[in-house]
């Protein structure tokens, strides 16, 4: 390898001198935004559904998304809480 001049050489995901770009955090805030969305997008779907007297076996579709979308909230506030990004 080339003498870099004392120039620290990265070793893995090291920066040099810790003045490369900051490492990637995750877009939390976006996640929960958009799970938010879509818990609500999905109840108000079963409710339209309710309303138009659909079987019940449609209703439970977004009525399952729904719940995975608030699993995905409980998810993202605990990690928003803990500090994991």
């Amino acid at each position: 390898m080339a003498d870099r001049g004392g120039e620290d050489v990265p070793n893995g995901d090291r920066f040099f001198d810790g003045n490369g770009p900051e490492p990637p955090r995750s877009a939390l805030s976006l996640r929960l935004v958009l799970a938010l969305i879509g818990v609500l997008l999905f109840i108000f779907i079963a409710i339209m559904l309710v309303r138009l007297e659909v079987p019940v076996l449609l209703i439970l579709v977004p009525l399952l998304f729904a719940l995975v979308g608030l699993v995905d909230l409980g998810i993202v506030i605990t990690r928003l809480r803990t500090g994991r990004r």
